[in-house]
């Protein structure tokens, strides 16, 4: 299994799936200019100009990267805080990362619709951040570099060594967790260098909600820790952090998964395949009277290979390639005693999946289908769709409210 957080090379959301270089398309939203220079969304896929032999790509819905096989890294779309890894920005003023010298000057244009290579950068092979907190890469032979940020951030690519060998990466609303070699974590900020997490080790898996982030060790427990909002007066160590549950019944946890939207759901893949379910209610969450409900294990029939929960929907591959969906907060709070997990028809054999504003499936057969997470009228459906009109497709990348394909050639 790959962790990723950004598109790698094969990757669609966390699943390993074929690729090849090819083109790039997209759909939905052209916030930012993200599809092109005609305004509006886009019903339909359009093929991003300037690129092609593209491996993977990775974008917020506001800014976006593309890997070339010669490892070349291209970005396209906003540029309000230096995203775009050109040097410019919206605002002027910068105070460097870290120490690193800043490069700014002003933007002349708040967003780019043209892709353009970064300058500075080799052998790219894989891409993390978000949109506040700014951009890291990694190189072939684990260099880390970034940019990017509203504070403390340098606005063309600069070395970071402390993140060399970098693993996986996943972020709060304020904080950046790094999942190093060895198990170990380093934590950072937008005022705060990073640092080592002391009191969590042999870490296997990180993931993140909009306020809460979670290591899964390898001995089966859970760690939930705190957004700082970007001010650690303290080490971020077992100080900030609770202990969500110890699942005693998994041998080693593969894949710890947080939800996307709410930070009361947790799901985790044991090595066996199995899957687990646990959290909080809801209605009790952030009150200071949280109900806890114990790990669950998911009554999947084959070995789960990938799992989200968004908006109270839970969606599960297995190995078969068939996908799954089920109430995770019914599930988890007992309230069925014989809990509906249900196939999600329609589909051709799946080989990854992945979500933002609406479920996305990736097909065996380069097809790419996609369903609302939740009902909103006959403008969203939850019945599996095909998209039309596309080449053979072999990464996608979704997020919010706009997707971005790679086509093999």
């Amino acid at each position: 299994r790959v962790v990723t957080i950004g598109g790698r090379l094969g990757i669609f959301g966390r699943s390993a799936w074929a690729s090849g270089p090819g083109t790039v398309w997209g759909w939905g939203s052209n916030f930012g200019g993200i599809l092109g220079e005609r305004p509006g969304d886009f019903e339909e896929p359009t093929k991003i100009r300037r690129l092609s032999h593209v491996s993977s790509v990775h974008h917020d819905g506001r800014t976006a990267y593309a890997i070339k096989d010669d490892g070349s890294l291209w970005s396209w779309g906003t540029s309000a805080s230096g995203q775009l890894g050109d040097g410019k920005r919206l605002h002027r003023e910068s105070r460097g990362l870290w120490g690193m010298t800043p490069q700014a000057s002003a933007a002349d244009s708040r967003y780019r619709t043209l892709p353009d290579r970064i300058m500075g950068l080799r052998d790219v092979s894989a891409v993390f951040g978000n949109n506040f907190l700014g951009r890291w890469v990694k190189s072939r032979d684990g260099r880390a570099f970034g940019w990017g940020g509203f504070t403390e951030r340098s606005l063309t690519p600069a070395r970071l060594p402390a993140l060399d060998g970098l693993l996986d990466l996943a972020r709060t609303m304020n904080d950046v967790w790094a999942l190093m070699p060895g198990g170990e974590l380093i934590g950072c900020s937008a005022n705060t260098p990073p640092r080592p997490v002391s009191g969590i080790h042999d870490v296997a898996s990180i993931s993140a909600a909009v306020h809460a982030f979670y290591a899964a060790t390898r001995d089966g427990c859970v760690y939930a820790i705190d957004d700082f909002h970007g001010e650690w007066k303290d080490e971020p160590d077992l100080v900030h952090s609770r202990v969500l549950g110890k699942v005693r019944d998994i041998d080693g946890i593969a894949t710890i998964i947080a939800a996307d939207y709410d930070p009361a759901g947790v799901l985790a893949i044991g090595m066996d395949g199995n899957l687990w379910s646990w959290g909080i209610d809801p209605k009790t969450a952030n009150t200071g009277r949280e109900r806890r409900y114990p790990p669950r294990q998911v009554p999947i029939p084959n070995r789960v290979i990938d799992a989200y929960q968004s908006h109270g929907n839970a969606y599960a591959l297995d190995e078969a390639g068939e996908v799954w969906s089920w109430d995770d907060f019914a599930f988890m709070s007992r309230e069925e005693q014989r809990p509906r997990i249900n196939r999600v028809k329609g589909l051709p054999r799946i080989g990854a999946i992945a979500n933002g504003w609406q479920m996305h499936a990736l097909g065996h057969d380069g097809s790419v289908w996609s369903w609302s997470v939740y009902d909103a009228g006959k403008d969203s459906p939850t019945e599996p769709r095909r998209v039309t009109r596309l080449p053979r497709i072999v990464a996608l990348r979704g997020s919010d409210k706009t997707t971005l394909a790679v086509a093999g050639e």
